[in-house]
C-alpha cells in the first residue's frame, strides 16, 4: 500500500514464511526503484515477469520465486497500492490466471476504498455529534441561565434510600435531571415507565426550545427587515442617520443610540 507521501510502497499483508519475515521487518520499497511493484504503481499497469532469472532478485528473502504477476489497485484513477503473486515456476501466469488476479485486484482496490469511505464517514458523523452536543449544551446553558426551569410536586420527606434520580438527555448529551421520591422501594417496572417518561420529555424539551428560537429568530429577521425598510425609505443623510437612530434604539429597547460619520472621509471617497 502507498504511504502517506506517496514516495514509499509498504507490505501490508503477506502469506508464507518469507511474506511472514518481510511484514514483521516493514519491508517497503521505493516507487523511484526499478521493482515490478514500483513500476506497477507508477504506470497503473500490470507487469508480468515470466522468468525472474533473466533479471537480477532485489529480495533476497524470495530466492525461489521464478515468475512474478504484479497488478496495480486502482480506485477509478487513484492507485492505492499493488497486488504481487510470486510463483516457484517459469511462465506459470496464463491469460485465465492474469484475469481472475486481476478481478481480485479490483475487488481489494473497491473493499480498501469503501473501508476508508466507511472511516471517513465515521469521522465526519463524531465531529457532527460532537457540534451537535455542543451546540445543545450551550443552547440549553443559555436557556436555563435566562430562565432557570425547576418544579417541584410533593415535599422533600422521602428517605434518601427511596430516591431515584435520572439524567434528562438528549442525543447523548445530559440537559437536566429528575428527581423522584418514593415511600415503597422503586421497582423495575416503575423505573422502565419513568426512563420512557424521561425520554419523551427530553424530546418535548427539545421541540419546545426548537419554537421559541425559531420564534426569536423571526422576530428578529421581521425587526431587521422592517428597520431596513424605514432607512431606505430616507432620501436625506441626515433622515437616514436619524431614522438609523431611532428604530435602533426602539427595537433594541436601550436608552442610548450614537451613529457617528466622518464627513471629510465621505467627502475624500466621494
Amino acid at each position: 500500500m502507498l504511504d502517506a507521501s506517496q514516495k514509499w510502497a509498504d507490505l501490508s499483508y503477506a502469506s508464507g514464511e518469507a511474506g511472514k519475515v518481510l511484514k514483521e521487518n516493514k519491508h517497503r520499497l521505493n516507487l523511484s526503484g526499478k521493482s515490478n511493484v514500483a513500476k506497477s504503481i507508477r504506470e497503473k499497469t500490470t507487469q508480468l515477469i515470466v522468468d525472474i532469472s533473466q533479471i537480477r532478485s532485489e529480495n533476497p528473502l524470495l530466492p525461489y520465486t521464478k515468475s512474478q504477476l504484479t497488478l496495480p489497485l486502482l480506485s477509478g484513477e487513484t492507485v492505492l497500492g499493488a497486488l504481487d503473486v510470486h510463483s516457484t515456476k517459469e511462465d506459470a501466469f496464463t491469460a485465465q490466471d492474469i484475469d481472475a488476479y486481476q478481478n481480485m485486484a479490483n475487488s481489494i482496490a473497491i473493499a480498501i476504498e469503501n473501508s476508508r469511505l466507511f472511516e471517513e464517514a465515521q469521522q465526519n458523523l463524531a465531529e457532527m455529534r460532537a457540534t451537535q452536543r455542543q451546540y445543545l449544551q450551550n443552547a440549553w446553558d443559555t436557556l436555563s441561565t435566562e430562565t432557570p426551569l425547576q418544579y417541584e410536586l410533593g415535599e422533600r420527606s422521602i428517605s434518601k434510600n427511596n430516591e431515584l434520580e435520572l439524567p434528562l438527555t438528549l442525543r447523548d448529551q445530559v440537559i437536566g435531571k429528575i428527581q423522584m421520591g418514593n415511600s415503597a422501594e422503586w421497582t423495575s417496572e416503575q423505573k422502565n415507565l419513568v426512563e420512557s417518561i424521561i425520554a419523551q420529555t427530553s424530546l418535548a424539551l427539545e421541540n419546545a426550545r426548537l419554537v421559541e428560537e425559531s420564534q426569536s429568530t423571526a422576530i428578529q429577521e421581521r425587526l431587521t427587515n422592517e428597520i431596513i425598510a424605514k432607512i431606505w425609505a430616507s432620501t436625506s443623510m441626515d433622515s437616514i442617520l436619524q431614522t438609523a437612530v431611532r428604530e435602533l434604539g426602539r427595537g433594541l429597547e436601550v436608552n442610548e443610540v450614537e451613529i457617528e460619520v466622518s464627513m471629510d472621509k465621505y467627502q475624500d471617497d466621494k
